[in-house]
């Protein structure tokens, strides 16, 4: 009896468990509803007002957390913070207002991680985002999404990776660590605020790939915005959100990416990209090659004519 009841209470802790597990796997990154103006469109989307100073924007992970970009508050007191979520009204304020209990920021001073003071009850409308996992591939050309309150209409802008070899062509040198996005007017990420999330759909569930961390503005559309990706911090973020942990998901671009064969023409502002190379013409070990073999025919041929011409 005392056997079965424990094979019993086993069994229930097990469908228990693996019930919260898919709950909140399911609770990140879903939209209720189809229309980009309905209230909820983006219900992790988040208004960070500081204190005598510009607000930002940030994302909602968790019940509890909110990852934004540092130096947009790395240098504020919690307490001089406070986090707006939900709708948009016709104002462009969100309409809950919660106060936090601490910022804590990555030691390379990238992101930062905000916790709200209580948790946030989850509905239709405020609900967190799912986090792109550290094995995730976004190369160039793959669809994404840029949201923030100060895009105007929709509350979000198309955009299309830009590899960082393309991207360089452009900014200038980057580091490893970004993720750039963005290139046509129409593609302007101009219209976001520092701290804004980049997404990707990963079938019907919505990631986030990138943290908007700088942009020329509207007056240069040529420039990609520039983002840092959220993948390569899942295990600060896992470790610092431990009550919690916020879910990630591996999101996988199609194809190849082709910004491996992308290099700058001599005019920066029109870059071409160099097509792989598959014929000993092309690529500049190939080409020595073949060049010091022709240079060899060419010696050998001589060679052969002078002789002959001598007679021997």
């Amino acid at each position: 009896m005392a056997l079965q009841q424990f094979v019993c209470f086993f069994t229930v802790m097990i469908i228990l468990f693996y019930r919260g597990c898919y709950s909140q796997s399911l609770e990140c990154g879903r939209i209720i509803g189809t229309q980009d103006k309905s209230p909820g469109r983006w219900p992790w989307q988040v208004f960070i007002l500081k204190e005598n100073d510009y607000a930002t924007e940030g994302s909602l992970i968790t019940d509890q957390w909110v990852l934004t970009l540092a130096r947009t508050v790395q240098y504020h007191e919690p307490s001089g913070i406070t986090v707006h979520l939900g709708p948009i009204e016709t104002s462009s304020t969100p309409n809950v207002h919660l106060p936090l209990e601490t910022l804590i920021c990555d030691p390379g001073n990238e992101l930062c991680l905000l916790k709200l003071a209580s948790p946030v009850n989850l509905t239709d409308q405020v609900r967190p985002i799912c986090l792109a996992s550290e094995h995730s591939t976004f190369y160039a050309g793959t669809e994404s999404w840029m949201t923030g309150f100060s895009v105007a209409g929709t509350g979000t802008t198309n955009l299309e990776i830009v590899g960082n070899n393309e991207c360089q062509c452009y900014h200038g040198p980057l580091s490893g660590n970004t993720i750039c996005a963005g290139l046509k007017e129409r593609q302007s990420t101009c219209l976001g605020n520092w701290g804004g999330a980049l997404m990707n759909k990963n079938d019907s569930v919505w990631v986030q790939s990138g943290v908007l961390s700088s942009y020329e503005g509207c007056s240069v559309p040529s420039k990609a915005g520039v983002y840092v990706p959220v993948s390569r911090y899942q295990k600060w973020i896992s470790d610092t959100v431990a009550d919690t942990p916020p879910v990630f998901v591996t999101f996988t671009s199609p194809d190849i990416d082709i910004d491996l064969f992308f290099t700058c023409s001599t005019d920066p502002e029109h870059p071409t990209p160099t097509p792989p190379c598959d014929s000993v013409f092309c690529g500049g070990e190939s080409l020595m090659h073949f060049t010091h073999f022709a240079s060899l025919c060419v010696l050998v041929v001589s060679l052969h004519v002078l002789v002959g011409s001598g007679g021997i």
